[in-house]
């Protein structure tokens, strides 16, 4: 079992991969702060009220777009690093987006099964 993780999770050794991690996580954070905030003022009054299924939808949506923002963020991160003469890793972005890709599959269970 210790070796299969180990090899599952080897490749996040690598390279600056933790790095990315944070990064992406911190992207991940900030944005879906800011995005739900702004969504609730905005939004707020066309969701009929304060409602559970109206503010859970507002969560997720705001976790999919600061997802997306995060993945944006890596593949950027990765084409300043080519110019620089680096090859492309699509492992760095997978690194990158690892935490977020979690946080939002877990939340959206969460909210289907509640």
């Amino acid at each position: 079992m210790k070796q299969l993780i180990k090899k599952l999770f080897g490749w996040m050794k690598e390279s600056n991969r933790p790095a990315h991690m944070k990064a992406g996580n911190t992207i991940f954070v900030i944005v879906l702060i800011v995005f739900t905030l702004l969504g609730g003022i905005l939004l707020n009054p066309l969701l009929e009220g304060y409602s559970y299924e109206g503010s859970s939808r507002l969560f997720i949506l705001a976790m999919i777009q600061a997802l997306i923002v995060v993945f944006i963020a890596m593949c950027s991160v990765e084409y300043i690093q080519e110019r620089m003469g680096c090859k492309w890793d699509w492992l760095d972005i997978a690194a990158g987006c690892l935490g977020s890709v979690c946080i939002t599959v877990f939340t959206i269970l969460l909210v289907i099964l509640a």
